[in-house]
């Protein structure tokens, strides 16, 4: 089988070379006798070959070799088709290019303008009729700043046209043989001297124009700069609509010269701002202003804090106006420095403020002025704030006070203080919450206007071990003194046997707060300068009165027990001691005083408080040894 697979094979062979002689143009497209077997299964069964398939197959590769030789031709005539026409195509655009030229050569491009009319595809002569033809009609129409127009007719000015050789010189200058160019884009050209006109007639024409009207004259405005948010921005100029004459002149004169039809004043024709937002002074100005205010500062006050930055800093810096000639240098204010002080200080002081106190017994009392509070030093305050600014520096800057408190806020006692219940006549130390001392006592006489325990808030001033309270005519020495309010204070009173109650309506001290000797001790033990000092309640002279059914005493009055009073009362009124310490109290309201300003003056020269307080002391100490050894008398 397998000879007879390779006879029929050779066979095969055999046709196909005939068939190549045969055509001397074969192609790739020729079907190999070998391809064909390869890719045909007719080998794949031996039984299955017969001969008349074979003769089929050469027949169907006959004419696949034809369709092969029939597809080439047409190709190769298509190809000849396509040349020939680009062939065609080339010498009718050579044609039409060189005819371009030609055309061109005295006739203007397409888009071409001569002095806003269109020329397009004009020659010369046909330009010149045209514009000839115009001039009696021909008038400028000028167009200024805010929309103002205005037309001067040829008539006005007495204008006709001299061309001479303009055109032909325009023309020439166009280059011909690039004509295609001028199908995509546009040419503008311009005549000059063509126009003539009557030069005296033109300016009084300028001068009749309606941009010369105050009505549209609005002077240009200097560029400038203004706070925007958090820094300076420039503020750029304004142009304005001022013309200048000789400038608008000008503008016209050419364009009647190259008989334009319409003009366009530009900005060398007006005005101008005298500062332009490129101003190197400006620019440096804005800089500093920025650095100026590009810090921040914050100042503390407990739990709350001030802040200056952006426009808050911006309000305290001194802009001089541009009349001024002495100062001209931007800085920050010392005035409005001062004044911003001062509302901080308003904001924050707490000195001498009525405040609401919630009172052991329960009660929530509104307690009024006193001594006690911050008080901020606003002069140095106010140096030392602008010294930090001027520094340029961001941070924190702490004011300074004269007097302190316990703490910021709207509760500025905090939770250690003397509790002093003039209803009650009682007496409560709290130190840190805690409640430490709670003792009875005796205040001011209440039926005397000049006697009675003023409410407020107070702070300690200064405790002392021993001391001595004189009068006129006594001297009475006291082991623990505690003073709060000038000469009103905390001390023990041994004289008295009883405390609390109403002794103090009518049997009272002279302001005084009156304690047992151990509680006066314990007290003295816990307090400390500065510790706020709440008085409030008690009965004032009327009331007392009323309630006593005694008169309201007077200041000169003398001090006697009413017949309604009781024994032990009038005891007590009418004792030495009780005498005594009301004479002591007296005397202890104007000591106070003048400790409290001798205090003020130490501090002044530079003392602190507690060395202020130490001073004042050795002097007193001293007075009162030189007293005693005079045997002099004292004051109360």
């Amino acid at each position: 089988m397998k000879n007879k697979n390779e006879l029929k094979k050779n066979t095969d062979d055999i046709h196909f070379a005939a068939l190549r002689e045969n055509d001397e143009h074969e192609s790739e497209d020729t079907v190999d006798a070998a391809e064909f077997y390869e890719d045909s299964d007719v080998y794949e069964d031996d039984d299955a070959y017969e001969d008349d398939q074979y003769h089929s197959y050469s027949a169907e590769s006959r004419e696949k070799a034809e369709r092969s030789r029939k597809k080439r031709a047409g190709k190769v005539q298509a190809e000849k088709i396509v040349i020939g026409i680009l062939i065609a195509l080339l010498v009718c655009a050579g044609v039409v290019y060189a005819a371009g030229c030609v055309y061109f050569d005295s006739h203007f491009g397409f888009h071409t303008t001569i002095s806003g009319r269109d020329v397009s595809c004009k020659s010369t002569e046909q330009v010149r009729t045209e514009l000839s033809s115009s001039a009696a009609s021909y008038e400028l129409t000028i167009h200024g700043r805010g929309d103002v127009t205005a037309a001067i007719p040829a008539s006005e000015v007495s204008l006709s046209l001299s061309f001479d050789d303009t055109l032909e010189r325009l023309l020439s200058a166009q280059p011909s043989m690039e004509w295609p160019a001028t199908l995509f884009s546009s040419t503008t050209l311009s005549m000059s001297n063509t126009a003539v006109y009557d030069s005296s007639a033109l300016e009084q024409v300028v001068d009749t124009l309606p941009f010369f009207d105050p009505e549209n004259e609005k002077a240009p405005e200097d560029a400038t700069y203004a706070l925007s948010g958090d820094s300076y921005q420039i503020v750029p100029e304004t142009v304005g609509s001022v013309p200048i004459r000789e400038k608008v002149l000008q503008a016209v004169e050419t364009a009647l010269s190259e008989y334009q039809s319409d003009l366009s004043l530009g900005d060398e024709c007006y005005e101008t701002a005298a500062v332009t937002s490129e101003d190197p002074s400006l620019n440096e100005t804005v800089a500093r202003l920025n650095r100026l205010v590009g810090i921040t500062v914050t100042i503390p006050f407990g739990d709350d804090t001030e802040t200056l930055g952006g426009e808050t800093l911006a309000s305290l810096i001194h802009i001089p106006a541009s009349e001024e000639t002495e100062d001209n240098e931007i800085h920050y204010d010392a005035e409005r420095i001062a004044s911003y002080v001062d509302s901080l200080a308003e904001k924050y002081d707490t000195y001498g403020i009525d405040r609401k106190f919630h009172t052991t017994s329960g009660k929530t009392v509104t307690v009024p002025g006193g001594n006690y509070g911050w008080k901020m030093d606003r002069t140095a305050t106010t140096e030392a704030l602008t010294a930090f600014l001027e520094a340029g520096n961001s941070g924190e800057a702490e004011p300074v006070w004269t007097q302190e408190a316990a703490q910021h806020g709207e509760d500025d006692i905090g939770s250690s203080y003397a509790e002093v219940d003039l209803d009650e006549q009682k007496v409560y130390l709290y130190i840190d919450g805690e409640c430490i001392v709670e003792t009875d006592c005796v205040s001011g006489k209440a039926i005397n206007s000049d006697r009675f325990t003023p409410d407020g808030t107070f702070r300690l001033l200064y405790r002392k071990s021993p001391a001595v309270l004189r009068g006129a005519d006594y001297e009475s020495p006291v082991t623990y003194w505690m003073p709060f309010n000038r000469g009103i204070g905390f001390h023990d009173a041994t004289w008295r046997s009883r405390f609390g109650g109403e002794i103090y309506l009518t049997a009272g001290s002279h302001g005084c707060i009156n304690l047992p000797l151990a509680a006066a001790k314990e007290l003295y033990a816990n307090v400390y300068s500065g510790l706020p000092v709440v008085v409030f309640g008690g009965m004032k002279p009327e009331e007392a009165a009323s309630h006593t059914g005694r008169s309201p005493e007077k200041p000169s009055q003398t001090q006697k027990p009413a017949a309604s009073d009781t024994d032990n009362a009038a005891a007590a009124d009418n004792s030495a001691a009780d005498q005594a310490a009301s004479a002591a109290a007296a005397a202890q309201a104007a000591q106070a005083s003048v400790i409290a300003q001798a205090v003020q003056n130490y501090m002044a020269q530079g003392m602190s408080e507690a060395e202020a307080h130490a001073k004042v002391q050795a002097d007193l100490a001293a007075q009162l040894a030189a007293q005693q050894a005079a045997a002099s008398q004292g004051q109360e």
